[in-house]
């Protein structure tokens, strides 16, 4: 009976994907490209206008459109999740003429209106940062 009621439970808490973490990740709690521009009520993805643009094996990306043509794209693999969160792989790059393309490892964990990083540059091999980052 009881693990009947545990395996309920469990399939109940369904560990959230990688779009679901970009989705609502808070884009202001480490470096990134946005910060630059970072404007008044711009936090998530959703606020820059970023749409789901596809899946690529384990990543999923999040694309910006302006002037009819794609400008910026965001990207997120998640390589484990632990008590402490998420490890996961960001992937960050302009598709507006300009260069900066780069990808960190950071530790994502859950908030009341979404994720944010709690811990940004970990030493994971598979992500590296991009040629000529940093």
């Amino acid at each position: 009976m009881l693990a009947s009621i545990a395996l309920v439970a469990a399939l109940q808490i369904a560990e959230p994907t990688a779009l679901a973490v970009l989705r609502d990740l808070d884009l202001t709690s480490f470096p990134n490209s946005t910060g630059p521009a970072r404007l008044p009520g711009r936090k998530h993805p959703r606020d820059w206008n970023f749409r789901h643009s596809g899946t690529d094996k384990d990543w999923t990306f999040l694309t910006r459109r302006e002037d009819g043509r794609d400008d910026w794209t965001i990207g997120l693999r998640i390589i484990r999740r632990s008590p402490d969160g998420i490890i996961a792989c960001f992937h960050d790059r302009a598709q507006n003429g300009g260069s900066y393309s780069a990808a960190s490892a950071i530790r994502i964990v859950a908030t009341v209106d979404g994720y944010r990083a709690a811990e940004q540059g970990l030493n994971e091999p598979t992500c590296p940062p991009m040629p000529g980052q940093g």
